[in-house]
């Protein structure tokens, strides 16, 4: 569908085409699913699956066994995947927004809440379906996971003439410019072992590499020989800077966001290997065997350290060989020779609106009279605003349209309603162990937890031991899904159902 790149303030007249993944197979074998108006008029559900920040095609598995799938099939209703601005196909022709080939900020301004949000009601007011009668009713369920799950959630509250209900799972709603509570979740989701076994090992790395808590990515009292040490250890040898290294130490904690219940998930085998490896006593030997020279310079380190050490050296370390182990890649990102990528993408909404940055917990102080509270651990203190933020300050050049804010502008999503939305026909789905939980109207930091009553009329709903938006999931065969996911899916079928009657 044409989609103009600017709806409201006449800034370009430049279109985009805006991809949908379509499905009419449960609409024709769904008839007597379909329920009619007073005045005799079909009434016809469009279960709208938003795409979110990536590629629709890594969203196609919705229209066969996911939760786009489990509602067209109870409702008889017309399935939708759309694809947001900016992100695979959906994304304006380069040439036609000024001399040269790279995206810069002055080509991307237009990829915001406002503008995309707007692409979504666009569609919908115009949207048609070969077969379907002229006077049919269109309700629109509104389905979306994470950044896509607040974008669901702002579309009930913004435009409730259109979308008649909506699934907002795992939804951001809150947008904040720091997040340490990301870490906090992983670190209280997984097993226990593995956790304290994490703190440990990050609590001994930083006494080298970050002494000074206060000092944060500007560490300037180290020892330089145990430093290089350490990164040795680790088969990171050639990082550039510390700070890349404590970066490159966050990678394997993303892939707890991925764990899900689906049966043989890679996903799930990888986590499950790096907390083994923290405390696997043959992996731990062979460090100590390895690396003799690095352990004389630095002394004792715990066990949590070795282990740690022996799964980067054994997964990361290629990975930072090939990449220069450059974490923070600026001069790269920022010259992008014409290719826009969905991290890209993603990290100038990031810079703008959302923030979000995975940071190290406060410091914590109980020996005043105004204790500072503080979290669990798993990152180094080099991890800070600073550092995350050096992407948006030397990634995004100044624009003669557009500069990149100082710190992201995180009223723009606040404003909308944050932890306060509570539109009728609005659900709320989380995972306990969701590492966004914290940005979710199931936050325990910033929402008590939970404190919307869970009815029929605004479902809400926390799935027990279960992660990110793992409702989107799910199998040909139901009866081989857990129960906590069945009921969840039941639900959604009950609630879905009742909301296309009223």
């Amino acid at each position: 569908m044409t989609q103009p790149l600017d709806h409201f303030d006449g800034t370009t007249n430049v279109t985009f085409e805006q991809r949908y993944f379509l499905s009419m197979d449960w609409y024709k074998s769904g008839a007597a699913k379909r329920n009619k108006t007073e005045d005799g008029r079909e009434i016809v559900p469009v279960i709208l699956y938003d795409g979110g920040e990536t590629s629709l095609k890594n969203r196609a598995e919705m229209l066969n066994n996911g939760i786009v799938a489990i509602l067209a099939n109870a409702t008889g209703g017309i399935a939708v995947l759309l694809e947001h601005r900016y992100y695979g196909t959906s994304t304006p022709i380069r040439s036609e927004l000024g001399p040269g080939k790279d995206w810069g900020v002055d080509q991307l301004r237009w990829l915001n809440t406002r503008q995309s949000l707007e692409d979504s009601a666009a569609f919908v007011r115009r949207m048609q379906f070969q077969g379907v009668s002229e006077n049919a009713e269109f309700r629109v369920i509104y389905y979306g996971g994470s950044y896509a799950g607040a974008r669901a959630a702002f579309m009930r509250t913004l435009y409730p003439d259109l979308i008649h209900g909506a699934i907002a799972s795992s939804a951001v709603v809150a947008a904040s410019v720091t997040l340490p509570e990301y870490y906090y979740a992983v670190a209280r989701g997984s097993d226990t072992q593995c956790s304290q076994a994490l703190q440990s090992a990050v609590n001994a790395i930083d006494k080298i590499i970050a002494p000074v808590p206060e000092a944060g990515s500007n560490q300037t009292h180290i020892n330089n020989t145990q430093a290089e040490a350490l990164k040795s250890l680790f088969g990171l040898a050639h990082a550039p800077s510390l700070n890349d290294f404590a970066n490159f130490l966050t990678l394997p904690l993303g892939m707890f966001q991925s764990l899900t219940w689906v049966p043989d998930d890679s996903d799930v085998d990888m986590w499950n290997e790096f907390c083994t490896t923290l405390t696997n006593a043959t992996a731990i030997e062979g460090v100590k065997q390895k690396h003799s020279y690095e352990l004389g310079v630095l002394g004792p380190m715990p066990s949590s350290v070795l282990g740690l050490a022996a799964y980067m050296e054994e997964n990361m370390a290629s990975y930072c060989e090939e990449r220069s182990c450059t974490t923070q890649d600026v001069e790269r990102f920022r010259n992008d020779n014409g290719t826009l990528t969905t991290s890209k993408a993603w990290q100038f909404q990031v810079c703008n609106e959302y923030g979000y940055y995975q940071v190290a917990p406060p410091i914590a102080n109980v020996t005043s009279f105004s204790p500072q509270p503080s979290g669990p651990k798993i990152v180094s203190w080099r991890i800070d605003e600073q550092w995350m933020s050096l992407m948006c300050r030397e990634g995004f050049t100044r624009g003669e349209h557009w500069t990149i804010p100082p710190r992201p502008d995180v009223s723009v999503v606040n404003r909308i309603g944050n932890m306060g939305l509570d539109s009728k026909r609005l659900a709320i789905i989380d995972g306990q162990y969701d590492p966004w939980r914290p940005m979710t109207q199931h936050s325990e930091e910033y929402a008590y937890g939970g404190v919307r009553e869970d009815t029929i009329e605004t479902p809400f709903k926390l799935i027990p031991d279960c992660w990110h938006h793992c409702d989107s999931s799910g199998l040909a065969d139901p009866s081989k899904e857990p129960p906590r996911i069945r009921e969840i899916h039941d639900a959604q079928i009950a609630f879905v159902q009742h909301w296309l009657q009223e």
